[in-house]
């Protein structure tokens, strides 16, 4: 299928409750968070120790705040900001891994666009991994926490949990991977780091995987779960003809990977019905499939396509 024009994934809303929003674009740290509360607990004593030496010092006179006493401050606000992204990190129960069918991505009136690395592989490929509740949440229990996305009056999963942007020499050593895997098919200019970017800053900050640990999560989850090889060997293969049945999907996902998943659709240029995304749980690690803590029905039809890309 050639490349058209502009796509919009923002219609990505079908699931009641549960499932948000997503739009187009949507240091590596497996650190004990314990064991970072430690590490700044003596930061925060050995700075307390300076301070006190320097009241020691003062004679009493109107000294200027000196270069030490000034970093002294500086250190103490990063810390807490630090700390506030770590509290606001740890508010959500579980991710969805999302994996978007290229085929049903471009076989839409609004079409699609291949990135600058060229046309990706006949393969599902990375469309993020969200942080998500297994139960939305009210405004009165999130006051002071973050802020959140709103379905109706209630919060059902964090993104942009901090301000921290995407460092691509972060994530230096998973470029070839990503471009192979996580390759963005919007009309945007073709750069796949503006995806990803976009991914990290909305989702990945409200993980606390850091940076190469949010795509190195995601990446792996994708090479021991490939649903294109799970959905093949039981014939479900890319057709523009055959239709399959949706329980014949879920099974073959459920036997495939050892759990359920839920399956998003879309329609084709023709109408037709097509399985776009697939929705699998993940624990927070992010290194281990779950059983989903929220209910698992999609918006597809008893039968769908997988259309050739």
């Amino acid at each position: 299928m050639s490349p058209a024009s502009s796509p919009d994934l923002d219609y990505i809303w079908f699931m009641e409750g549960t499932l948000p929003p997503e739009s187009s674009y949507d240091n590596q740290t497996d650190e004990d968070p314990s064991e970072d509360e430690e590490e700044d607990d003596d930061d925060d004593e050995e700075w307390s120790n300076v301070e006190e030496d320097d009241d020691n010092d003062d004679d009493g006179g109107d000294e200027k705040p000196t270069a030490k006493m000034k970093l002294v401050v500086v250190l103490s606000a990063l810390l807490l900001l630090s700390l506030a992204a770590v509290s606001s990190a740890e508010e959500f129960d579980f991710f969805y891994l999302v994996q978007q069918w290229p085929g049903s991505f471009c076989d839409t009136k609004t079409g699609c666009c291949f990135p600058d690395t060229g046309k990706p592989a006949t393969d599902f490929s990375i469309h993020g991994m969200w942080p998500n509740y297994a139960k939305c949440k009210t405004q009165g229990e999130l006051d002071g926490v973050i802020e959140m996305v709103t379905k109706g009056k209630k919060k059902c999963w964090p993104e942009f949990c901090n301000s921290e942007p995407l460092q691509l020499w972060e994530i230096k050593d998973l470029v070839k991977e990503l471009d192979a895997n996580w390759p963005t098919l919007a009309c945007k200019g073709g750069k796949s780091i503006e995806f990803w970017s976009h991914e990290w800053e909305k989702h990945g900050t409200c993980s606390d995987l850091g940076q190469h640990g949010y795509f190195a999560a995601a990446l792996g989850l994708k090479a021991r779960h490939n649903l294109t090889a799970v959905l093949a060997d039981t014939g479900i293969v890319p057709s523009d003809s055959e239709t399959y049945s949706l329980s014949s999907i879920n099974d073959a996902i459920k036997e495939g990977t050892g759990f359920a998943a839920k399956l998003e659709c879309n329609r084709g240029v023709a109408g037709e019905v097509q399985l776009y995304q697939v929705y699998q749980c993940v624990d927070r690690s992010g290194e281990n499939l779950i059983d989903c803590p929220v209910p698992v029905q999609g918006n597809c039809k008893n039968r769908v396509q997988l259309p050739a890309f």
